[in-house]
């Protein structure tokens, strides 16, 4: 396989052979692998049948069927078959952006998108969806977006198949297997996979939150988080369980719903292969591991405060209400209510939902509530055998389905 250069070098040493053309009586140069050139002005490419005015615009041509890309990044590796092309590419890593629109101070890449994006001042939006009747200004956007109404998935993943409807995101996903990471964080050096990864990161930074609530002026980090929390005020849930028609704001509340109906445990302890519904749930139980609360009066330890709790109430005799402060900190001595109280008026609400925005002092209280936005049931009553989201009158008789 030559490259385009010995390529260049071969049309001019057979440009000292072929000299007049019999038509027309003109010079005419020809390589019988890849060029002609007539009148002196036109080089065509044997392999598309396309005609270019320069010389170097068919070395490009070339390269697109050769698949050769000279001009490498120096940052990720990446290559490209024009040093403009890698030029451009270069600004991501430098957060350069060059184009600015006149309009609205919008600053960009490349001067193609910001041609597209003057469109939208100009109010020439030629590309319509047929479908839903959804505008763009270019026929390459239209092209993508049509792909969420067909299902199209184009771009195959070679190392576990996996399909994607843009070929950024199968460039993105292939990082996964290799692991590389090219967007680095300035301030901390932590590296991404993605840029709109480290956009997001930035943002932790700066404190920057774009994305503004009108309705109630909450703010958000990450535009993903304002959609789902949009979605409190519009009321809207477009995640349906196909089992049994219940809606949901968000998609992973879906994900943990459906678990209901299939009785699949994704999450695994690997101490005592105990399976979980929910990674909050292993988590929590993985603490059952490492932590302890020992007894005083005998060598006895528990996983949970409340079984030492118990414990000590069988053996020591006494009434509940009289203990003094315990190895472990808790004032197991004050009334559980009150012990409450005090919480409430001293301690922050650590814990927050993000689809209602309420908040708990405890992650326990937390899982608890989010059962009444999945409908997931977790315990089971072992009198009636009915599923529970652990209403305090149950509370005694659940035991978790684990």
């Amino acid at each position: 396989m030559y490259t385009s250069e010995e390529r260049c070098n071969q049309r001019t040493q057979k440009r000292k052979i072929y000299n007049v053309c019999p038509q027309k009586g003109k010079k005419i140069f020809i390589h019988v692998h890849a060029i002609t050139q007539i009148d002196g002005h036109i080089y065509q490419c044997l392999e598309c049948k396309q005609n270019f005015c320069e010389n170097l615009a068919l070395i490009m041509c070339e390269r697109t069927h050769t698949g050769e890309k000279p001009y490498k990044c120096d940052m990720c590796e990446k290559t490209f078959v024009q040093s403009s092309d890698l030029i451009s590419h270069q600004r991501i890593h430098n957060y350069e952006k060059p184009y600015k629109c006149s309009k609205c101070e919008k600053s960009f890449w490349h001067h193609l998108a910001l041609s597209g994006h003057q469109r939208t001042h100009a109010g020439k939006k030629f590309y319509t969806c047929d479908i839903c009747g959804k505008n763009f200004g270019q026929s390459s956007d239209l092209l993508v977006h049509q792909r969420s109404h067909t299902g199209e998935k184009p771009y195959l993943c070679s190392e576990c198949d996996k399909c994607f409807s843009r070929s950024t995101n199968l460039i993105r996903h292939r990082r996964t297997h290799t692991g590389e990471k090219p967007f680095k964080c300035l301030e901390c050096e932590k590296a991404f996979s993605g840029k709109s990864d480290l956009i997001s990161h930035q943002r932790t930074h700066t404190g920057e939150r774009p994305y503004k609530c009108n309705k109630c002026e909450k703010s958000y980090r990450h535009r993903s988080a304002f959609i789902v929390h949009k979605r409190v005020h519009t009321g809207e849930k477009p995640y349906k369980c196909g089992a049994c028609e219940k809606c949901f704001g968000q998609k992973s509340d879906l994900i943990v719903h459906q678990r209901v109906h299939t009785g699949e445990k994704p999450y695994k302890c690997l101490e005592c292969m105990r399976s979980f519904t929910r990674s909050a749930n292993l988590i929590r139980h993985q603490a059952t591991h490492t932590h302890t609360f020992k007894c005083l009066e005998y060598e006895k330890s528990f996983n949970c405060s409340s079984d030492l709790i118990v414990h000590q109430r069988i053996h020591m005799e006494e009434k509940p209400h009289q203990w003094s402060t315990c190895e472990s900190g808790f004032l197991l001595g004050m009334d559980f209510v009150a012990q409450q109280k005090m919480r409430t008026q001293t301690e922050e609400l650590h814990y927050k939902y993000t689809v209602c925005d309420k908040s708990f002092h405890q992650s326990s209280a937390l899982l608890q509530h989010q059962t009444v936005h999945t409908g997931e049931k977790p315990f089971i009553c072992n009198v009636s055998e009915k599923g529970l989201e652990l209403s305090p009158p149950h509370a005694s008789e659940a035991s978790q389905m684990s």
